[in-house]
């Protein structure tokens, strides 16, 4: 979250920023992770031809949970970025991933144009600038590439907020985004 939590925490619980916590929670992280809040939606992503996609880059990737579920989809190249090193050695010994990259999801460093679906799951909510993930995103995939941000996070469903649907941002009419 780009704001301070004391915003939002009437209890005054102890808070850790983003790279201590999920240093503490990658070892934890796969047992405790509900898949049931993000694979049915990428199921349910019917634009997406999962065998068709040759190369996807994973923004957040996380321990490898998205990206274990793209190659059993028949995603033939992975690589992976997350700004947690504590995650990525989790992903790294999965050897779900052709490359990992320590970096933050905004700002990857990796070669533009390479990718057919550059993907986010629960990891968007972290980031203070969005504006940044939207380029890094378009600067990443091919022109027929597509972006899938799954941010639905378990918060959300808490305070009853439905999912947004898909949406065609106004200022990439090239390549449809999808939002959930």
């Amino acid at each position: 979250m780009s704001a301070s939590f004391a915003r939002y925490d009437s209890r005054g619980y102890r808070t850790r920023d983003v790279a201590a916590g999920y240093a503490a929670w990658a070892p934890s992280y796969d047992a405790t992770m509900d898949d049931r809040l993000d694979l049915p939606l990428l199921r349910s992503l019917v634009s997406v031809d999962w065998g068709r996609i040759a190369a996807a880059v994973d923004l957040g990737c996380g321990t490898g949970r998205i990206g274990a579920w793209l190659k059993a989809h028949g995603v033939t190249r992975v690589d992976g970025v997350d700004a947690s090193s504590a995650m990525l050695e989790w992903a790294g010994a999965k050897r779900i991933y052709d490359r990992l990259v320590c970096a933050d999801a905004a700002a990857s460093g990796l070669v533009g144009r390479c990718y057919d679906l550059a993907i986010s799951s629960f990891a968007v909510c972290h980031l203070a600038d969005l504006g940044s993930f939207y380029t890094e995103t378009a600067r990443l995939i091919r022109p027929s590439g597509k972006v899938a941000l799954i941010d639905y996070h378990p918060f959300m469903l808490l305070k009853g907020c439905p999912p947004i649907s898909m949406r065609r941002p106004a200022s990439r009419s090239r390549s449809p985004t999808l939002f959930i």
